[in-house]
């Protein structure tokens, strides 16, 4: 399968830019948390006490995530307004800007318990982190488009409380699960605080998002508020809906349900040929038969329709239009289940184009998975060993901006054909690894061209975290002891130079 040639609209810069703009109201807060990001960049999966150079800086790191006048919000501004930018300029030129949208659990080990942190599933504590990515959709949808993260756009964190609500005695089952719908406190609103948040921001910069999720934001109150605001969205179908129909057409053939309106005849609207993943679990869920990467044939279909309001919702609206677009494998492997998907959209089907770019909108939803997979492996987040909510939540923005830093790099090494090293790397960096990898002593030595690209160096830097390249691409663990070892090469550079300096 081709890769389509990307061009990058936005400039990237090493990840210390994404502080640049931090305001704590204190420079040495500031300046504390500049010194604390930097050296976590430079060996993302290793402790604190492992990337700080001295007992002092490691006390002043911990002050720092204990202090309480540092606010997590501000800590994470500045990566917010950078990624905002980088969505403009991808707007400016065209592209889709997605915002896809998923939760997943941050569960912290040991036996002694966490000031702050709530109930997880499985007995576990820790606290869940809702996130918004913003992705850019670049290159022509008549041959495939690939997803490009643009970072954080809105987040917000969840905390259960260690005792969950008890029905009470005497309420039925139904009734109960009626309350909890309605209740202020239930926890499907954060997609509806965070939706809102976006679509803000992007009115505000006169970006156009399309928004992205999986099944469990197929609910009939956050869709139709969506649409009512202007929103435009592409979500997976899980709600078996009733679909409107004239009265006569019901006392004729009873109430029609969405399933058995795709069961019938549509035309075939589009093929496409993609590569596909093994599915992630987010959130304590669990496919329950798990697929192995592939690529694949996919037989794609579209149909408008209109739905009704179902009997639980907090909508006032009694139907919502929107169109359908189903996806099919054609000829799945023997022994795999095939891959199906059914998303609703307010996007036109009017043209191939059209529904194929519905589908690849939907494909960069993998993304976010890849994303909470470079917080949690290549940055070892859940690792962590600071004691409160407070000081895990300051750790998260930190890491925020390093995972979408580490995800771009590995998105354009797979999916990018002509992207230069320098739009990812510092100078320093580049120079060294260009001087490191053509030493036939070292162990990991790797041929580089002279004008490496990005794909180039994320193969020689994962080359020196360990991976051998027949293995298939690298794993964020793999990337960040390869980027560890860069940057201790680099350190070691810079005491040789100071040394002769002196001398």
């Amino acid at each position: 399968m081709n890769r389509p040639s990307i061009e990058i609209p936005f400039a990237i810069g090493p990840q210390a830019r994404e502080l640049q703009a931090l305001d704590l109201g204190d420079k040495r807060l500031e300046d504390r948390a500049r010194l604390v990001f930097e050296a976590w960049g430079k060996s993302p999966e290793s402790s604190i006490p492992q990337v700080m150079k001295s007992s002092a800086e490691l006390e002043g790191a911990y002050r720092f995530f204990n202090n309480p006048r540092v606010d997590s919000d501000a800590v994470l501004s500045p990566h917010i307004s950078c990624t905002w930018e980088r969505a403009r300029q991808s707007s400016e030129v065209g592209q889709w800007v997605l915002a896809v949208q998923d939760t997943t659990e941050m569960r912290f080990g040991g036996t002694k318990h966490r000031h702050g942190l709530g109930s997880l599933m499985n007995d576990g504590h820790g606290f869940y982190a809702h996130v918004g990515l913003l992705v850019s959709l670049v290159g022509d949808s008549g041959e495939s488009s690939v997803g490009v993260p643009l970072g954080v756009g809105a987040s917000e964190i969840l905390v259960r409380p260690l005792e969950r609500p008890k029905r009470p005695e005497g309420m039925s089952k139904t009734q109960w699960e009626r309350a909890r719908h309605f209740a202020e406190d239930n926890e499907f609103l954060r997609w509806g605080r965070v939706s809102r948040s976006l679509d803000d921001t992007a009115m505000g910069q006169d970006i156009a998002l399309v928004h992205v999720a999986d099944r469990e934001a197929d609910e009939f109150d956050w869709l139709t508020s969506l649409k009512n605001r202007g929103g435009r969205f592409v979500v997976r179908q899980t709600k078996n809906r009733r679909v409107k129909q004239d009265a006569a057409q019901v006392q004729e053939h009873g109430e029609l349900l969405l399933d058995e309106l795709l069961a019938r005849a549509h035309p075939v609207r589009a093929m496409r040929q993609v590569g596909f993943e093994t599915a992630a679990t987010s959130g304590g869920r669990r496919r329950k038969q798990a697929r192995k990467g592939r690529s694949t044939l996919l037989e794609v279909r579209a149909v408008s329709t209109c739905v009704k309001r179902p009997h639980l919702t907090r909508s006032s609206d009694k139907e919502l239009d929107l169109n359908v677009v189903v996806v099919r494998e054609v000829d799945p492997p023997e022994g795999q289940q095939p891959i199906e998907w059914r998303l609703l959209t307010t996007e036109p089907i009017e043209t191939a184009a059209d529904v194929l770019r519905i589908v690849d909108a939907y494909r960069a939803r993998w993304l976010i998975e890849e994303f909470f997979k470079a917080l949690k492996t290549g940055c070892s987040y859940e690792r962590l060993q600071l004691e409160t909510l407070h000081g895990l939540k300051i750790a998260l923005s930190l890491c925020f901006g390093l995972a979408w830093h580490m995800l771009l790099l590995r998105t354009l090494a797979r999916d990018a054909l002509d992207v230069p090293a320098h739009t990812v790397l510092t100078k320093a960096q580049h120079e060294l690894l260009l001087l490191a990898a053509s030493n036939i002593d070292n162990p990991w030595s790797v041929r580089l061209p002279k004008a490496p690209t990005v794909t180039d160096v994320m193969y020689a830097v994962a080359r020196m975290g360990g991976h051998v390249r027949a293995n298939g691409p690298p794993g964020w663990q793999t990337l960040g002891r390869g980027f560890q070892e860069l940057n201790r090469l680099l350190m070691a550079q810079h005491w040789l130079l100071a040394r002769c300096d002196k001398s």
